[in-house]
């Protein structure tokens, strides 16, 4: 364990020289607390580099350990830092898990690295025994200090769910008060607090080559590289992405590496998104967006006396909060319902009405429809649409193979859609008419489409098309901190209620005053506990204090 301590005083070193000599041209987050335990939640607040200004600045996030990946994004608004969470899954494996947070130019496929952050993620379920005990490494990072940070509590004596309400004032060197944003944790000083892992809850970021801040991305994007069948990058003139999710296509083009960048509107969560060839371009391509996965060096978890201790309490906390049926930290985020297009048909076809076909080529051979499967000499089938509204014999025929949609997914592959089963088909319905289908699909639509409705909980459409298929994040939906009022703790006055992590406030802002109140309720715990504050001034300046208090039963 010395060489990991020695990594870890020279990983300190460094990030003493990067605060000096780039200050705050740098972003820097701040965690509510520097370790974890599989089933927590990890708050975070990502304060940006001075000259961003009030620029809206959407940031990708990153969390990877060894094997897996999530991918989100968090919205810079003007004027403010950027704020998120990470829900560590129950069933999470001890390790080093991975923040990783980055930014993106307009029309540039390169995405900058903001920040990394190395966090600690323990499990309750290890076996004690099994667990080799290190000393804590001494070396802690440097934190800014061109604010002088100041917190003054409402009373001198706390006990066990008071309601405590807290003043925190920022001021310049020279005594003068100044407006800006301050991030603010409230922990268990002797759970989770410098005693027993360091004091790691904050990272300063990466240097970013020099560009004007207004070039900086604020939508959603999905980047990544198209491909022909050969693996060639491919120069395409219309890349379509279906979202089935609300009758909407996306589009965009790439250079001549094959680079995209594919533009959305703000939404929450993620959604699948499925690529596709312009028919009269390259109808066949492949996509690939690529998912990085961990960055950084594997360095195995320090585990000390404190940490034991913690991971037995977090056990017993558990239990309890399941008698309640409960969770410690229950998250609610905020969930906006998806808005989903209407795409009224031209004809519909409701199959239990007809009788019995074995197959979509049966049922449209049989009937006099406006689509139609043609067999090839290769004893595949082809598929074309007529319009039969069409008054001129050169607007009747749709040019090109139809866009088939199966549910949530798109292919045009007629063949595979003429040997469906009309056993579980319940709704075929065709778009035709030229305008509705410009309005509608846009260029990939130009040649008619038909969109199937199944009874399957999921078709599987061929893989060439499937794997086309991506899921796409979104913005993370919004969530608070569950800190609550003395006067309504969850499960009434009868219930226990233990947290290590007491409050956290990842923006609160401040006027010309310097100065703000925040109040929550206190648990059941005893002993000593810290409030740990960053602050960010309008023009850049940073601060960062701790202050402890005890709270005993009087």
């Amino acid at each position: 364990m010395s060489s990991l301590r020695l990594r870890l005083y020279f990983a300190n070193i460094i990030l003493v020289f990067a605060w000096n000599v780039h200050g705050q041209d740098l972003a820097m987050v701040h965690f509510d607390k520097s370790f974890y335990v599989s089933g927590e939640v990890a708050w975070f607040s990502v304060f940006p580099p001075a000259a961003w200004g009030n620029q809206e600045v959407a940031v990708r996030v990153t969390v990877s350990t060894g094997d897996n990946s999530s991918h989100f994004f968090i919205k810079k608004q003007a004027g403010s830092p950027a704020n998120g969470y990470f829900q560590i899954p129950y069933n999470a494996s001890p390790g080093i898990f991975e923040f990783r947070f980055q930014v993106a130019l307009k029309d540039q496929f390169e995405e900058q690295d903001l920040a990394y952050a190395y966090i600690p993620v323990y499990s309750d379920l290890q076996d004690p025994g099994e667990i080799e005990i290190s000393e804590i490494a001494s070396a802690e990072a440097d934190q800014p200090n061109d604010v002088d940070i100041s917190v003054l509590l409402s009373k001198a004596s706390i006990s066990p769910r008071d309601q405590i309400t807290m003043q925190i004032k920022a001021a310049d060197k020279g005594g003068n008060t100044i407006p800006g944003s301050f991030s603010v944790s409230v922990k268990d000083h002797e759970l989770a607090g410098t005693t027993v892992l360091g004091s790691r809850s904050t990272y300063i970021g990466k240097p970013l080559p020099e560009f004007n801040p207004a070039d900086l991305e604020s939508q959603v994007t999905v980047r990544g590289q198209v491909y022909d069948l050969e693996d060639n990058p491919l120069l395409v003139n219309v890349l379509g992405g279906y979202s089935g999710e609300e009758n909407h296509i996306f589009y965009t083009r790439s250079d001549e590496n094959g680079h995209f960048i594919l533009k959305m509107e703000d939404y929450y969560g993620s959604k699948p998104i499925q690529f596709m060839g312009f028919q009269y371009e390259h109808p066949e391509l492949i996509v690939e967006v690529p998912s990085d996965g961990f960055q950084g060096e594997e360095t195995p978890l320090i585990y000390t006396e404190g940490i034991l201790r913690y991971l037995e309490l977090s056990q017993i906390r558990k239990k309890i909060y399941q008698q309640y049926q409960s969770f410690e930290t229950e998250l609610q985020p905020e969930l906006r319902p998806w808005s989903k297009a209407t795409w009224e048909p031209d004809v519909s076809f409701d199959i239990a009405e007809y009788e019995s076909f074995e197959d979509m080529k049966g049922f449209f051979g049989e009937l006099i429809t406006p689509l139609r499967f043609v067999l090839e000499k290769d004893s595949t089938y082809s598929a074309e649409l007529i319009n039969v509204q069409g008054t001129r014999a050169r607007n009747a025929k749709l040019n090109g193979p139809p866009l088939f949609i199966v549910d949530n997914m798109v292919t045009r592959d007629a063949d595979f859609i003429a040997d469906m089963s009309t056993d579980y088909i319940v709704r075929v319905e065709l778009f035709l008419d030229r305008p509705k289908l410009r309005d509608y699909f846009q260029a990939v639509g130009a040649s008619g489409v038909v969109r199937i409705t199944t009874s399957l909980d999921r078709v599987e459409v061929p893989a060439e098309d499937e794997r086309n298929l991506v899921e796409a994040p979104g913005i993370q939906p919004r969530a608070e901190f569950p800190a609550y009022e003395s006067s309504s703790f969850p499960g009434g006055s009868h219930r226990p209620y233990f947290r290590p992590q007491v409050y956290w406030n990842p923006q609160v802002e401040v006027d010309n005053s310097g100065t703000t109140e925040v109040t929550f309720g206190h648990p059941d715990d005893t002993g000593q506990f810290v409030i740990e504050v960053l602050f960010q001034s309008e023009d850049g300046l940073r601060g960062w204090t701790t202050s402890t208090y005890e709270v005993s039963l009087n």
